[in-house]
């Protein structure tokens, strides 16, 4: 979701696209070298799920932001397609992207303009 090159390296993004050289140290920019943005990408990913499983641990919905209408319970056609589509790919990326989408994207209040609750 930066709108860069996934395989560029952190501290040329911080140096070339945010201009951020006057803030970071040569100790850090050597440290953000070795790093890429698809890595700070599937950490996010990775903090922000384990964040939202706890909250739902401790009984808060974190996906408060979001639209009532996406949050109807599945008909039972759909779970048993979705149930046939996780035992035929992988689950834990999929999961990892639409709990990003859900995040980034549902949430802003004219999302159901654009991502229609009721598609097919």
């Amino acid at each position: 979701m930066t709108g860069a090159d996934p395989h560029m390296q952190l501290s040329s993004y911080l140096k070339d696209v945010l201009q951020m050289t006057d803030h970071m140290g040569s100790h850090i920019y050597k440290a953000l070298s070795r790093c890429s943005l698809k890595h700070c990408v599937a950490l996010w990913q990775l903090l922000s799920s384990l964040k939202s499983e706890t909250m739902l641990r401790l009984k808060r919905d974190p996906f408060v932001g979001i639209s009532k209408e996406y949050k109807r319970p599945l008909l039972e056609e759909h779970k048993t397609l979705l149930t046939s589509f996780f035992t035929k790919s992988s689950a834990d990326g999929f999961l990892l992207e639409m709990h990003e989408f859900l995040l980034l994207v549902l949430k802003s209040p004219k999302a159901t303009d654009t991502f229609k609750p009721d598609w097919g």
